[in-house]
């Protein structure tokens, strides 16, 4: 017995409209930072988020049930070719509910900089560099880890 393929064509037609449907409800319902009873979790506030020509700023924010202490919150630009920049700044304690801003001293110019001397003569933006922000404290056993893509314009 030959399929005839109009109704293959259907069946994958089909199969595909039901899984374009329940694949976002699914990754939506999905919460990617889980806040634990008793401890602290972390989370990013897009709306600090800021990368100037010499420094960068973000704001971390605790959404977890308890303080957390000793937070090492470590910024990581990355591109494919290109040399790394990196710092690392450190809180002594956040409680459950605030968030805290940190500054660090790498920007946009300096993203630019290191890319000149790849294409000389070129116009050189920074958008080639993705950003990986990675948090630890005290009380939990791994790190929380956000990664941006295409952030400057």
């Amino acid at each position: 017995m030959k399929l005839n393929l109009s109704v293959i064509g259907i069946i994958l037609s089909i199969i595909a409209i039901i899984l374009s449907i329940l694949l976002p409800s699914y990754y939506l319902s999905m919460n990617t930072v889980k806040p634990e009873t008793g401890k602290p979790s972390f989370d990013f506030d897009t709306g600090v988020f800021v990368v100037q020509p010499t420094f960068t700023r973000i704001a971390i924010i605790n959404n977890g049930t308890a303080t957390a202490h000793n937070i090492r919150v470590q910024l990581i630009f990355t591109a494919s070719f290109l040399r790394n920049w990196q710092a690392t700044e450190f809180l002594s304690q956040l409680n459950a509910t605030d968030s805290a801003e940190i500054e660090i001293p790498i920007g946009s110019s300096h993203l630019k900089s290191n890319m000149s001397s790849y294409f000389v003569g070129q116009t050189v933006d920074a958008t080639t560099y993705e950003l990986w922000v990675h948090t630890t404290c005290n009380e939990l056993d791994s790190m929380t880890s956000f990664h941006f893509e295409n952030f400057i314009t």
